[in-house]
């Protein structure tokens, strides 16, 4: 089966030159900090895929200093199914994309393409449930619900559930001479594709925030999970922990409240006109 996992990990953007929290992006700090959240989540979760016939992609810049060229390398050389490219910023991805692909073994047979950025995971039955939903299918693969961690200080991950249509995990799957791939148009816009497959039975993907995000943030209004097994995700338990039932007791018991207290003003509001 032609599936490929698309990941971009350091290319250069010219509008993108700080992080949602204000840190410069590309440096030594940047970079460093990078690595470990791939070589934490990302990685291990691929790692721990069920399945492994696939191949993964992933697209550094040509400016990458030779530390982390080595770093990457070592990463990477002992798995066959991973392919690292050193291109010329965001611009040269579409074009190597498409030389890539162009090679004959790959014109006219269908082609599953899937999102991943370099800092989330994925949960182990991933990429074996999108090759069979495209065994006998093409079109649009979109796994709406999944989890949401953020990364506090102390290595805590709070975990909790997270509908979002059309995320960044998106796959799709075409039989074409110029294939578009799941990276030549922006996630949010395959909602116009069609076939379309909405999954909305499992949580399969989690999505990480932390300081340096570009832009993804904390949902304040999520539920935390504290039964999910971190395993699934290929995540060593002994380097990160889930927050204590406290927070979540505490964050509960508030929206509790505010309902009580939603509740009570329409009372008051119902006996005021009555």
């Amino acid at each position: 089966m032609n599936h490929f996992l698309l990941t971009r990990f350091n290319l250069k953007v010219a509008s993108w030159n700080k992080t949602r929290s204000g840190h410069k992006v590309l440096t030594e700090e940047w970079l460093e900090h990078r690595f470990y959240l791939f070589e934490t989540f990302t990685l291990s979760s691929i790692l721990n895929q069920t399945t492994k016939n696939f191949k993964w992609l992933i697209f550094f810049d040509i400016n990458t200093p030779e530390k982390y060229r080595t770093r990457a390398k070592i990463n990477f050389e002992k798995y066959d199914f991973i392919e690292i490219f050193y291109i010329d910023g965001i611009e040269s991805l579409m074009p190597t994309l498409k030389d890539f692909f162009d090679q004959e073994s790959y014109q006219n047979r269908k082609l599953i393409t899937t999102r991943l950025d370099n800092d989330d995971a994925l949960h182990k039955n991933f990429i074996a449930t999108v090759q069979k939903h495209f065994k006998d299918n093409t079109g649009v693969l979109d796994f709406e619900n999944g989890y949401q961690g953020v990364l506090n200080s102390g290595n805590t991950l709070d975990v909790r559930k997270y509908h979002h249509k059309f995320n960044q995990f998106i796959s799709f799957a075409e039989i074409s001479e110029k294939p578009i791939t799941v990276l030549g148009k922006m996630h949010t816009d395959f909602k116009t594709f069609s076939p379309q497959k909405i999954d909305r039975k499992n949580r399969y993907w989690l999505e990480i925030i932390h300081d340096m995000n570009k832009i993804n943030n904390s949902k304040s209004n999520l539920y935390s999970d504290l039964k999910i097994d971190l395993h699934d995700f290929g995540i060593n338990k002994s380097v990160l922990k889930t927050v204590a039932c406290n927070t979540l007791f505490f964050r509960n018991i508030g929206v509790y409240y505010r309902l009580k207290l939603n509740a009570l003003k329409r009372t008051i509001k119902s006996l005021i006109h009555g």
